[in-house]
């Protein structure tokens, strides 16, 4: 399957990093949600999201070992209405 984001990234009043889906609800966001997030462009699957991750990363892990981490944010991102398939 292959994410496609929804909604808008923007920044709080303090600072932090959200994204707001269609209905205007937002979402507070670490570095890695909305990096995985910005990913999700209908083109890669989660497996192709967590191997760039480790290369853009330089990571000393596998793709195969941030592959449920991922698969757990687009959970995540998709429960928020943020992402579709």
């Amino acid at each position: 399957m292959k994410p496609m984001k929804a909604g808008t990234l923007t920044k709080s009043p303090k600072g932090k990093t959200i994204i707001l889906n269609d209905k205007g609800e937002g979402l507070l966001v670490s570095t890695v949600e909305a990096y995985i997030w910005m990913a999700c462009d209908g083109s890669k699957t989660y497996s192709k999201i967590a191997e760039d991750i480790v290369n853009t990363r330089l990571h000393d892990k596998r793709p195969e070992d941030v592959e449920p981490v991922v698969k757990k944010i687009l959970d995540k991102l998709q429960r928020n209405k943020l992402i579709t398939y």
